[in-house]
């Protein structure tokens, strides 16, 4: 006639240390093939549904047995009444805070801040997370394909999707309203439009590397977006077809040893302090960037990985430099910046398991091998696997964090070439006179045939799509000959 307790259910979000007893397989990479905006989940009975959806389940119900009221599993709280997840469910596993998004503090300066954009929350696997910017396979789908026929409908790969739309179609220009609490002074669209045009004293755009390309102010507003881009010139692009260990050293170690705004989450806090001046180079996924110090990859322990920042050494970074290098050559010359970010659709995991920049990473073994082994790719579902559960942890840098900097700068081609001629002739008298001669010229956004608008898409005139775009010398010399 007595109540008596046989279990407790709970559904929960999966960490790092308690989901590969539970369901027989390792989380396949927490962050990164589980969004925890998808309120999907498994019922944490092995075998319950197909080994491949289980790991791919962010949130899971569980079943721990009761055998009396003496005995009752209970979710360990602090003294705040907060949780524990991340790395584990336990104070001595877990931690209170592991950041996933960021809700964006000013208009977005790189096409990579939409990693942190829940695109993907319609419950259909893979409920692949940070997706912009990112190029992982995810194991649902062979590496070969970006979609893959499933059970419950299709599964897409979402990066490789979006970076394809996104990337080379699209730019952010960062002439927005400074109305924002971040900024120290606002300013509408308006006054951003026509101080950026000033000649006298022009003030720079967020991304301080466009340039007007008039020197009349134009008449813009926030309906002229879509032609924005024939007011602008876009200074120091990077080719990512470059060779040069030390151009590519240079390009991902730029602007990230100054100062920068660090939020302390662990407390809470609201106030930003200045992280100090380091000569290494700071990677962050978040901006401000979270944690209260630095935090060297030697430190990087434990459950410090879901909740700090990381800053890599000059060695660091000509090591990744290299790797770089050794990708843009194995797997260029990249036609498009897409081509770039994105993995190849081929069965080969050098090239098919990541892009360019993330393989880099991994061959430069920035990221330290903390939890359990995860699988990487569909090759390897059903056994332990090359990647980690702690992959796309705060400190686990990826390619969308070195994006979400380099990715205004990014080009597959320059606009600005050097031309070099050649020329001689030998007079009546056998005396042979030689010149060289050297022109900068500078690709225009203007026609050849000057008729159409520079913003014209079709249909081009004869002239237009015999030359396109108008060149013009920028400069001219005579070159000696101990100059060639």
């Amino acid at each position: 006639d007595y109540k008596q307790p046989f279990l407790i259910a709970s559904l929960r979000l999966k960490t790092e240390s308690d989901s590969d007893g539970l369901v027989g397989q390792p989380n396949g990479s927490v962050w990164l093939h589980n969004g925890i905006t998808n309120q999907y989940f498994t019922n944490g009975l092995k075998d319950d549904q197909d080994v491949q959806f289980a790991g791919m389940h962010q949130y899971e119900l569980t079943w721990e047995p009761m055998a009396s009221w003496n005995n009752i599993p209970t979710v360990e709280v602090d003294s705040q009444d907060r949780g524990y997840g991340g790395t584990g469910i336990t104070s001595g596993t877990g931690v209170n805070f592991a950041p996933y998004h960021q809700i964006p503090l000013a208009p977005a300066t790189s096409l990579a801040q939409f990693s942190h954009a829940p695109l993907n929350t319609g419950g259909q696997a893979p409920l692949t997370a940070q997706i912009v910017g990112n190029s992982f396979n995810s194991p649902l789908i062979p590496l070969a394909n970006k979609t893959k026929a499933g059970s419950v409908g299709t599964h897409l790969d979402h990066s490789y999707m979006a970076n394809n739309t996104l990337f080379d179609g699209y730019f952010l220009s960062t002439a927005t309203a400074q109305t924002q609490a971040i900024y120290e002074t606002s300013r509408s669209l308006t006054a951003v439009i026509d101080e950026f045009f000033d000649p006298t004293q022009p003030f720079p755009l967020p991304n301080s590397n466009f340039e007007p390309a008039t020197s009349i102010a134009p008449t813009v507003t926030a309906a002229d977006y879509d032609t924005f881009a024939q007011h602008l010139y876009n200074k120091g692009a990077f080719n990512v077809n470059s060779t040069s260990k030390e151009a590519w050293a240079l390009f991902l170690a730029s602007g990230t040893n100054e100062a920068l705004p660090v939020l302390d989450m662990l407390t809470a806090s609201t106030t930003l302090a200045n992280a100090a001046i380091s000569s290494d180079s700071a990677v962050s996924r978040f901006a401000p960037m979270i944690g209260d110090e630095e935090a060297p990859l030697s430190d990087v322990e434990g459950q410090d990985r879901w909740q700090v920042h990381r800053r890599l050494t000059s060695d660091q970074i000509m090591t990744l430099a290299e790797n770089v290098v050794d990708e843009v050559k194995a797997r260029g010359p990249f036609q498009s910046v897409a081509e770039f970010v994105n993995r190849q659709l081929v069965s080969d995991p050098l090239t098919g398991n990541s892009g360019a920049l993330q393989t880099a990473i991994e061959n430069s073994a920035l990221n330290t091998d903390f939890g359990l082994s995860a699988p990487k790719n569909n090759s390897e579902l059903t056994g332990s696997g090359s990647g980690n559960t702690s992959d796309g942890a705060a400190t686990q840098i990826t390619q969308a964090d070195l994006l979400n900097r380099l990715a205004p700068s990014l080009t597959v081609r320059g606009d600005t070439f050097r031309i070099r001629a050649y020329g001689e002739v030998t007079d009546f008298g056998g005396q042979t006179t030689k010149a060289w001669c050297e022109a900068v010229v500078q690709r225009q956004h203007d026609f050849v045939d000057a008729e159409q608008e520079s913003t014209t898409i079709a249909p081009l005139s004869i002239t237009n799509q015999a030359f396109g775009r108008r060149f013009n010398i920028v400069s001219f010399r005579w070159l000696s000959a101990d100059e060639v």
